[in-house]
């Protein structure tokens, strides 16, 4: 992938990337009640006792669609004439197994986080270097009048809730020339679009498939499940990644709620941008671990270009809408 930047009106850069050929920009704040179905809690996948997506989870059939075609989860609902239904016991609407490749769910973050491909520029148009912005950030330092100065503690009315200070994440999203850099819900991507189609040796069955099977045959139900059943279920890299975003948004906002130590708040707002930063990739050429945002789109880009079929941009379109990005010939839509 290859970087390019771009100079407007003197000030820094906007950053546009390009995917194997195929120009992306960065997307505008959109309302996530628009294009998303519900809102992942929980840090979890499948429970491996019963084969089934977890409740509020990374792969939930409430939000992303039903794994089996035409029925609910509960299986009160099943058939095509109940399609279209949604189940006021479990919640998961009856129809067809393409909405976990079309229906989006988000994760609330309590914090702002800058955007990981952006945040280069980010930090440049702030004026203030790399370790300074990371302190502000994090809640460490405040900047009064231009000069940093510590924090002893997030409560601290003499520096940190002076009306002039620059302190905090919300302080250094509202007074950016970009707000909308940065990460406020971040859209979660349907789960059949979560394989990178360049896995060539990934033998691994698909995991809906998988669980629709464990199902439908009644594994630990009416049957033994196969030897291997409960490794073939645990978390793929991506899903990995999602609950690591689910997990570390949970524990900073426990200990904003809990008014923690400042050096726990630090530490948990540091580990809310390395998880997104693990999710994303880096933004320039680095060896590919296969299923984080930055490997998807250059997958789907190659496979759009090769192929050509509107299958394929569909793919591309959302996967990049996942990573807050555009291609800048199409309307973005989810």
């Amino acid at each position: 992938m290859r970087k390019d930047t771009d100079e407007l009106a003197g000030e820094a850069p906007l950053i546009e990337r390009s995917f194997d050929g195929i120009r992306a920009g960065p997307l505008p704040p959109t309302p996530f009640a628009r294009w998303s179905s519900g809102a992942v809690t929980d840090p979890s996948s499948i429970y491996r006792r019963t084969f089934v997506p977890e409740r509020d989870g990374v792969r939930n059939a409430r939000v992303f669609g039903p794994y089996i075609e035409d029925r609910c989860l509960c299986g009160k609902y099943e058939g095509e004439r109940e399609r279209g239904v949604c189940c006021e016991k479990c919640g998961v609407l009856v129809g067809s197994t393409r909405l976990r490749a079309e229906r989006f769910g988000h994760i609330a973050l309590p914090a702002p986080v800058p955007h990981p491909w952006l945040e280069e520029a980010i930090v440049a148009k702030s004026g203030m270097d790399r370790r300074t912005f990371d302190a502000v950030y994090e809640g460490s330092w405040a900047v009064v009048d231009g000069e940093p100065a510590a924090v002893s503690s997030w409560m601290d009315r003499g520096v940190a809730l002076e009306r002039d200070a620059l302190w905090g994440p919300w302080a250094l999203r509202e007074r950016s020339d970009r707000p909308d850099w940065w990460i406020d819900v971040l859209p979660v991507l349907p789960p059949a679009l979560r394989e990178n189609v360049d896995d060539r040796e990934d033998l691994q069955p698909d995991l809906d498939a998988l669980c629709a099977r464990a199902r439908l045959e009644g594994w630990n139900l009416e049957r033994p499940p196969p030897p291997d059943a409960a490794q073939l279920v645990a978390p793929r890299a991506m899903d990995k990644l999602l609950i690591d975003v689910v997990r570390a948004a949970q524990r900073l906002r426990e200990s904003v709620d809990d008014d923690a130590p400042m050096v726990l708040r630090a530490f948990e707002a540091r580990a809310l941008r390395d998880s997104l930063k693990a999710l994303f990739g880096p933004p320039t050429g680095a060896r590919r671990s296969g299923r984080r945002l930055i490997d998807l789109c250059s997958a789907r880009a190659r496979a759009a270009n090769n192929d050509g079929a509107e299958e394929a941009l569909v793919a591309l379109d959302r996967t990049l809408f996942a990573a807050g990005f555009a291609r800048l010939d199409a309307a973005p839509a989810p």
